[in-house]
């Protein structure tokens, strides 16, 4: 269940932006991947098996995976990958964090360290994009969605590895 659920971010833009997708995963390994285009009973198998599991198992879900199904099937895929991040998957976990006593101590400012990451992390940016500017013949488009993959794909491991400690530090409580 809980991997059918948590596939729905990838899944669902490579089965209703196909094109799209493997434009970007043409940028990414710098080559051509050649695909099957024609997804119709996959992507209406995989929607119908999603609305079935979310109605007979956690119907509390289905609000939410309403909007995350609208906006992954309507939106272009780097459009609605950025909004399930920014304002579903990150505000979800700051939230969590913000609740918890055990993350931060009462002697942290916990908006000054916020603002500070987002700071550190727009400099850094543009640093990076400067630099991947200058020293390279990729277009702007192409550094883009390098940068935004690459980086996400170095914080994925990290971010896994400490939801599973953080996790296993409550259960043994």
């Amino acid at each position: 269940m809980i991997l059918y659920l948590g596939s729905v971010p990838i899944i669902v833009p490579i089965l209703f932006h196909t094109n799209e997708v493997f434009y970007f995963f043409d940028i990414l390994l710098n080559q051509s991947i050649t695909y099957q285009s024609n997804f119709d009973l996959l992507k209406y198998g995989y929607c119908l098996g999603l609305i079935a599991l979310l109605f007979f198992k956690v119907k509390k879900l289905i609000p939410l995976y309403g909007l995350l199904l609208i906006n992954f099937i309507f939106l272009p895929p780097l459009l609605s990958f950025i909004l399930y991040f920014c304002f579903h998957h990150s505000i979800r976990h700051y939230l969590h964090a913000m609740g918890d006593t055990n993350i931060f101590s009462s002697h942290v400012n916990v908006t000054k360290f916020a603002i500070m990451f987002l700071v550190l992390t727009i400099l850094f940016t543009i640093i990076v994009l400067t630099y991947m500017s200058e020293f390279s013949n990729l277009t702007f488009e192409n550094i883009i969605i390098k940068y935004i993959f690459i980086t996400l794909a170095c914080l994925t491991l990290p971010h896994l590895l400490l939801n599973i400690i953080y996790e296993n530090k409550i259960s043994l409580k």
